[in-house]
């Protein structure tokens, strides 16, 4: 055994969890494994099921006599996160998930990843790049923890935003949930950094002050901050904002408009929807199809059987044909996203780029260009365990499918990358480069 994969036994021992005997933990992986055949809409749409095969193999081998819940855990999400789904992931068990996050050291700075690199994102070590963490160089921790992280498709880079956002909970999970501090090595400080650990896994790391919903205009340009596709802190948020950007654009329909993603995570299709259609010129669809697997059976959705047994899902929104807003908008489109750019977000950036010639800047996105496999999710709880396994049951196909991007997400048509040095200053790239399209094209 591996001097990093001893550390992270002592570590989980030293937390104590419920174990499970090597026969308990076998038969749950093994019962993940069969609901991810059976329930998830589309398993095998990115690995080969030969290919996923392997991989379960090579995590049932890796159980050895008694086995806690965060080794099951850790099993679980490499299962899981190799079907390149962002919408199939594990929970720890409900009774234990809880004092879990409350008990748990976190790690107590934000950080950044770039280009396979880590970073302080913020305090006075902001920009400064970490070469380990107590002891392990920070490669391998960043291999640790990206097994937590999933997304629609491949590519580490894509990995990056979620991975930085929730590098505390998943350092916890995949590495150890219980340090006494952190020994950091910082690049160019000839002695390491010993850090306090936070008390508990309270929430992602992300910044409070970024608008999640906003409507602004600066230098003759409409642009809209859009969070998630949902309300988050009143009911009729999200109504408000499209009211807003559909009057500024009945009064300015040849105003470049810049609508900003980043770390967006999806949302209300509808939602998704209604924002396609203030920038539409003709009738559109979102989706051509959507399906499910053969035998869901849940109350409220129209279905009709198609004759490979899978199952047509009528109705939903999206895939019906939608007028756009009643006021055409004339002007240049730019679209700003990241690596946390996924699910409904995607699927707006991806149709507004097919079909509006809207101008994408910043990183691909985690989330699909083609299709995801999301809509309804089912909870299986595993029986030995308590490990909560959710699965999508629908299988969406967008209109703007393009052979091109199978397997990956919105490629920007001007990719901007933060460096660390804009770690330390604040600088935003890629808002700038969204503003310096704007200007050129009013000029």
């Amino acid at each position: 055994m591996s001097s990093f994969l001893t550390a992270f036994t002592a570590a989980i021992a030293a937390f104590a969890p419920a174990t499970l005997t090597e026969e308990k933990a076998r038969a749950d992986l093994e019962a993940a494994a069969q609901l991810i055949r059976t329930e998830h809409a589309a398993p095998f749409a990115h690995l080969p099921e030969e290919d996923w095969q392997a991989i379960v193999d090579r995590q049932l081998a890796a159980l050895s006599g008694e086995v806690t819940v965060l080794d099951l855990h850790r099993n679980l999400t490499r299962m899981a996160g190799a079907l390149a789904c962002a919408h199939s992931f594990v929970n720890l068990p409900e009774d234990f998930d809880a004092p879990f996050k409350k008990d748990a050291q976190g790690f107590p700075e934000p950080v950044r990843i770039i280009g396979g690199r880590l970073f302080f994102a913020g305090g006075k070590l902001a920009g400064q790049e970490v070469l380990s963490i107590n002891g392990t160089p920070a490669p391998l921790v960043l291999d640790a923890v990206r097994n937590g992280v999933v997304i629609d498709g491949f590519g580490e880079d894509r990995k990056e935003g979620e991975t930085a956002r929730r590098f505390a909970y998943f350092y916890a999970t995949q590495i150890d949930p219980s340090p006494e501090e952190f020994i950091v090595s910082v690049e160019g400080q000839r002695r390491p950094r010993r850090l306090e650990p936070t008390e508990g896994l309270s929430s992602p790391q992300g910044d409070p002050d970024d608008p999640f919903l906003e409507v602004s205009a600066s230098d003759g340009a409409l642009e809209v901050r859009i969070g998630g596709f949902y309300d988050r802190d009143s009911d009729g948020q999200f109504t408000d904002l499209l009211d807003t950007v559909r009057a500024s654009l009945a009064n300015d329909p040849a105003q470049p408009v810049i609508v900003d993603l980043r770390g967006n995570p999806g949302g209300i299709d509808a939602f998704g929807v209604a924002t396609i259609g203030l920038f539409a010129d003709e009738p559109f669809t979102v989706y051509d199809e959507v399906t499910a697997n053969p035998g869901f059976d849940r109350e409220g959705y129209t279905l009709e059987e198609r004759a490979d047994g899978t199952l047509t899902v009528i109705g939903l929104d999206g895939t019906e044909e939608t007028a756009p807003a009643s006021t055409e908008h004339t002007g240049p489109l730019i679209i700003i996203v990241d690596s946390r750019t996924g699910s409904t977000a995607a699927d707006v950036a991806s149709h507004l780029d097919a079909f509006e010639d809207a101008i994408i800047v910043g990183e691909e996105t985690t989330g699909a260009y083609n299709a995801n496999s999301s809509g309804y999710l089912d909870l299986h709880v595993l029986p030995n365990s308590g490990a909560r396994l959710y699965l999508p049951r629908f299988r969406y196909i967008t209109s703007a499918a393009d052979d091109r991007f199978i397997h990956r997400g919105i490629i920007p048509d001007v990719p901007v990358k933060t460096l660390p040095e804009d770690l330390r200053s604040g600088r935003d790239r890629a808002h700038e480069v969204a503003r310096d399209i704007a200007a050129g094209s009013q000029r």
